[in-house]
């Protein structure tokens, strides 16, 4: 247990000095990243979370809160256009737990909850598909359930 936290203790550490080492100009330090509730510092590029992966507007975003639950969860999808969505629930055998379909009529955010009824303590995953016309977005989030 004691390795393992020092070498959490050391990663952390390399994430931070990567981090100082940057010298990309954006947001001012101390300002808050709308996409999230984190607060970046001064090092990171504009639209970028924490671990410097670049958010765009024009792409598909889904997030899970509480996660992990234990009697129910809220997915919040963030469609770029118009389209057709697919929303899928398995769990670690890949068997389908829970599946929604939906015509998207305008882009924006769209919830969808999520009841642990006939779900057993674990992880699962979150599977979305978005179509538009030729276009397939599919985006992943694992979601875990605990009694």
């Amino acid at each position: 247990m004691k390795k393992l936290t020092l070498i959490c203790c050391m990663l952390f550490a390399l994430l931070i000095n990567t981090m100082q080492a940057q010298t990309v100009q954006g947001p001012a330090a101390g300002s808050v990243n709308n996409n999230s509730d984190f607060i970046l510092p001064s090092a990171m590029p504009e639209g970028s979370d924490l671990l410097g992966v670049t958010h765009q507007k024009d792409k598909l975003t889904m997030i899970s809160s509480p996660n992990p639950f234990s009697s129910r969860t809220v997915i919040t999808c963030d469609f770029p256009s118009q389209g057709k969505a697919e929303l899928g629930i398995r769990n670690m055998f890949g068997e389908s737990v829970n599946t929604f379909i939906t015509t998207v009529e305008q882009e924006g955010p769209m919830t969808f909850e999520v009841n642990s009824e006939h779900m057993r303590p674990g992880v699962y995953t979150a599977l979305l598909v978005f179509k538009t016309g030729e276009d397939m977005l599919i985006k992943t989030i694992r979601l875990v359930y605990t009694k």
